[in-house]
């Protein structure tokens, strides 16, 4: 459901008002308290990603061990199969 600014709902548990700044106000039917929820600076997505780069020369059998340059058959190298013969 989507909130435009000053838009209440009516929730199983109180009312919940949104105050048109980020916030919104649950007042709670038992106590009459109100409780104020910040929705403010909620990332809501991936902004960058920072991974290293693969360092080259190592390789991996199936099983995520390290193999030397001798080793021949299925191997992991930079994060991808390859088949040495």
């Amino acid at each position: 459901m989507r909130a435009d600014a000053h838009t209440s709902f009516k929730a199983s548990s109180g009312e919940l008002v949104d105050n048109g700044n980020g916030t919104w106000t649950l007042t709670m039917p038992a106590t009459g308290e109100d409780v104020t929820i910040s929705m403010d600076n909620i990332k809501t997505g991936v902004t960058d990603i920072n991974a290293a780069k693969p360092h080259g020369g190592q390789r991996y059998n199936l099983m995520g061990q390290p193999v030397g340059p001798d080793y021949r058959g299925l191997v992991i190298e930079n994060g991808k199969k390859l088949i040495v013969k």
